[in-house]
């Protein structure tokens, strides 16, 4: 095999995680290499260490894709006695690539707090807390009737007209326009040097604001005229599907010490900690995977119980204080069964790729 081309592969997370929808201050994306080369191999982790690069130059690995960013802070030196400058050095030395797919596989459909909500079972699982850049927006051109379909199908087909779980939503009402053609232009109907009038379609559909510029040049090139009208409007509505965090139910209703029990051993933590009301009924769950504390007043109304990881301690009294209930699974364990899921992805997506996943561990001892 020569190997997929590791833009390819970029371009492929980025469908899945668009990097839109990455969070202020993050620094997701490409932090080491070129991205013109080919890749046979890709190991993917969740945070690079000295030992993971060791693998990856032992194993000739083309591509490192990592949740957490190398390069997080900028860097006032490369030193080969730093971390992780130490790391840079040896990724550039073995031109070995390196990507990170972070708070937009955060915030993406099936992302980080997806891949825990699979692991619990958790059903009807949607988005938590909607993104406030995951914008929509509307647009509006005019076709003629007879190029309709062929319009709809091919803006519908680069990603717009989702509504839920719902494709090709759109909206068409039937009118009149009018044209004047200049003696230099090549009207599709019509007569030059003529106020012209013709039977058009007005169609509408939402669009997503990482789909927008496909979506606009799949209707230029699917529409007849010569010059298309057309209008986009920024809209307020949610788009859910962006989202920090999920929520979904249980199949039955149980205890926090349970349902704690049972987040334990599906997660494999070795210990959790608990803050807030104890003796309730837990039916449906929150999940913010890595450090979700700062967002409890966000939830307390739609959720019964939050997991997340990395829980201060005025977040715990906040979480007693308005009678909610937290459990804190660690950092660790509330994101790294996405690494799971961002191999089962590529897989998929590039069946002659190997990919490879590092068996980390979490930093800490417990005793």
């Amino acid at each position: 095999m020569k190997g997929i081309n590791i833009r390819d592969i970029i371009r492929c997370l980025e469908e899945w995680a668009p990097m839109e929808y990455t969070l202020p201050d993050d620094n997701s994306g490409l932090q080491v290499g070129r991205i013109d080369k080919k890749a046979k191999k890709v190991l993917i982790c969740l945070t690079l260490t000295n030992q993971i690069v060791e693998q990856a130059i032992k194993t000739k690995t083309d591509l490192v894709i990592s949740h957490h960013p190398l390069i997080y802070k900028p860097l006032r030196t490369i030193a080969y006695e730093e971390y992780p400058s130490n790391l840079i050095i040896e990724l550039v030395k073995n031109d070995i690539v390196c990507y990170s797919i972070h708070t937009n596989l955060d915030t993406a459909q099936n992302g980080v707090s997806y891949a825990v909500a699979k692991k619990l079972g958790l059903r009807d699982i949607k988005g938590l807390i909607p993104l406030e850049n995951g914008k929509l927006f509307k647009l509006t051109t005019f076709v003629p009737k007879d190029y309709l379909e062929k319009v709809r199908t091919a803006v519908c087909e680069e990603g717009a007209g989702i509504i839920g779980e719902y494709s090709y939503c759109s909206f068409s009402t039937s009118g009149t326009g009018t044209f004047l053609p200049s003696e230099k232009a090549s009207p599709f109907t019509g007569t030059t040097g003529k106020i012209n009038e013709e039977k058009e379609e007005r169609f509408e559909v939402i669009v997503p604001v990482h789909k927008l510029s496909r979506v606009i040049d799949a209707l230029l090139e699917s529409h007849p005229y010569e010059e298309v009208a057309y209008d986009i409007y920024p809209l307020y509505n949610k788009n859910n599907k962006i989202s920090l965090g999920v929520r979904g139910n249980l199949e039955e209703p149980t205890t926090v010490e349970e349902f704690s029990k049972f987040v334990k051993s599906k997660l494999s933590v070795p210990q959790i900690r608990i803050a807030g009301i104890m003796d309730k009924e837990i039916r449906t769950v929150g999940i913010i995977g890595g450090s979700g504390g700062g967002e409890i007043k966000k939830i307390i109304n739609c959720v019964d119980l939050l997991i997340t990881g990395d829980l201060k301690y005025h977040q715990a009294i906040e979480s007693i204080e308005m009678g909610f209930t937290v459990i804190d699974a660690g950092h660790f364990y509330t994101e790294y069964p996405v690494v799971e899921e961002i191999k089962i992805y590529l897989t998929q997506k590039f069946p002659l790729l190997e990919v490879e996943t590092f068996p980390e561990i979490e930093p800490f001892h417990y005793i």
